[in-house]
């Protein structure tokens, strides 16, 4: 019998058709995958082209674009470098009537702004989220918290924290406070020796901060106290800003994103405190004992919350970066300011006189608001944190800033880069008056300072931030700041500056004042003997 072959059987397939059915099925195949996604992209782009009607393109700045803004990162990197900052983003971004413009940076195509609209738009959370790098660089030392996630991941941390800042919370803080306000002072010479107050200040708040998160302070006030812990925090943030520069690098490099021992003597410190607290909470489960009458401590909070150590320690960290920095930023650059206007420094001394020596309770610091003015003031012309940046996570579009006249809204694709400029923000005389670039409290107290009429956008001061993602603890680091003023007012009747530059802004996590607070105080009679 012979064999069969692809003659001899009709329904045979030759290797030549196998081969072109085979190719008929994937093609159809993948076709059928293919056609929701095609499908998805047709609509899409017919919705943005919808959304997109009208839109038109912020100017430029002058630059060379052909070399992708690697020229103006160098040019950045030098005036962060010398301090320089604020003045070189005004310098270099400014166009006359414009308050939105585009420019490369560094190899990153950016739109930049410092227009109300395109703030409170930037501040939907859906819309916007924290750029790559911040996540990228800050990884190594703050991990997954409240201030490098978004979406579910940010809202679980925000809701982690929440509990410990409503106003009973602050208030039991204000109260006690007086302990390391005592030990602060007792720093500072009472005969009109110069100090810098920016050191008594960066240790004051890092152990008031690290009291409230652990339960005890790191000893940063201790006489003849070295500050480890804090200057080991301060080299590691100090890394994380260095490194925001290459993200691309280390993304492509994750060796070089690695933990430094900086990182790792925090870690340290702050896991034996989270390990101490979780066996005690093992105990207290096991003995049914309530530990809720006892005051509040973040780590305490955090260890009913979860069991995950390294969550809580990212959730410490995240928050000690937010609450040491800022608050001693701001009080270094308002002494800085105080040093050189004693017109300020009287008027305080009048607002606080109405205690009449008593320590204040938080209801009675808001009722000071010549201090609440300075603190306002300080934090508008020198804001902690100048500049700002959101990552588009769709497309979508902000409301002004394009076309020849700047008003056409702007397109805006999913990645893009916006940059938003606070301190260019308060100084703009449209919204803060003629004298915008002065340091003038009274603008808080009396609308006729402001020299300006008609309705005024309410986005126009932000040093905290607005919006869902707003700062939780602005009253604290406010009532915080309050007090320290008063008990220095108290103490000390007469202050002198001891530094005869300009006020110049330091940048890194946060910015403060780059020649610290030196000043010369003179005690009250009979006060602190």
């Amino acid at each position: 019998m012979k064999n069969a072959t692809a003659e001899s059987v009709p329904w045979a397939w030759s290797t030549g058709d196998v081969a072109v059915r085979l190719s008929l099925v994937f093609l159809l195949s993948l076709a059928a995958l293919a056609y929701p996604s095609l499908m998805a992209y047709r609509d899409r782009k017919q919705a943005n082209s919808e959304m997109w009607r009208g839109t038109q393109s912020p100017p430029w700045i002058p630059q060379r674009r052909l070399l992708r803004g690697l020229d103006l990162a160098v040019e950045f990197a030098l005036a962060v470098r010398d301090d320089g900052l604020i003045p070189f983003c005004e310098s270099r971004f400014m166009l006359p009537g414009k308050s939105t413009v585009q420019l490369y940076l560094g190899g990153a195509h950016i739109y930049y702004t410092w227009e109300p609209v395109n703030i409170k738009a930037l501040h939907d959370h859906k819309t916007w989220h924290m750029p790559r790098d911040r996540k990228v660089s800050m990884a190594s030392l703050l991990g997954k918290g409240v201030f490098t996630t978004d979406g579910a991941e940010w809202q679980h941390s925000r809701e982690m924290l929440r509990p410990s800042f409503t106003r009973s919370q602050v208030a039991a803080r204000v109260d006690a406070l007086e302990g390391h306000v005592s030990r602060a002072l007792a720093r500072i010479p009472r005969d009109g020796s110069t100090i810098d107050l920016s050191d008594v200040f960066f240790r004051l708040i890092l152990d008031v901060g690290s009291e409230q998160l652990f339960g005890e302070p790191v000893g940063a006030l201790c006489e003849e106290g070295e500050d480890i812990f804090g200057h080991a925090w301060e080299r590691a943030m100090a890394t994380c800003f260095k490194r925001s520069a290459f993200v691309p690098l280390l993304e492509w490099l994750p060796w070089a994103n690695t933990t430094t021992k900086d990182m790792k003597h925090v870690f340290g410190i702050v896991d034996a405190h989270i390990q101490k607290a979780l066996d005690r909470r093992r105990l207290q489960q096991l003995s049914g004992k309530d530990a809720s009458g006892k005051r509040h401590v973040f780590l305490e909070e955090l260890v009913t919350r979860t069991d995950d150590a390294h969550r809580i320690r990212t959730e410490l960290l995240n928050l000690l970066a937010a609450g040491r920095n800022t608050t001693a930023s701001m009080l270094s650059s308002t002494f800085f300011i105080l040093g050189k206007r004693p017109d300020v420094w009287r008027k305080l001394q009048d607002d606080v006189a109405t205690l009449e020596g008593r320590h204040p309770s938080l209801e009675q610091l808001k009722r000071l608001s010549y201090v609440d003015a300075v603190l306002r003031e300080t934090l508008r012309l020198y804001p902690v944190v100048p500049v700002l940046s959101r990552e588009a996570a769709e497309d979508t579009t902000l409301p002004t800033g394009g076309g020849a006249d700047g008003t056409a809204p702007l397109m805006v694709k999913k990645g893009q880069l916006v940059h938003f400029n606070l301190s260019m923000l308060h100084r703009r005389k449209d919204l803060h008056g003629e004298y915008a670039d002065e340091f003038r409290p009274e603008r808080w107290l009396d609308d006729s300072v402001m020299s300006i009429h008609g309705p005024q956008p309410t986005w126009k001061y932000l040093p905290f931030g607005a919006g869902a993602r707003v700062c939780m603890g602005q009253q604290l680091g406010m009532a915080y700041g309050a007090y320290i003023i008063v008990r220095l007012c108290q103490h000390f009747d007469r202050l002198e500056g001891r530094d005869p530059r300009e006020w110049q802004g330091r940048v890194a996590e946060t910015m403060t004042s780059a020649h610290g607070a030196k000043v010369g105080l003179y005690a009250r009679e009979g006060v602190g003997e």
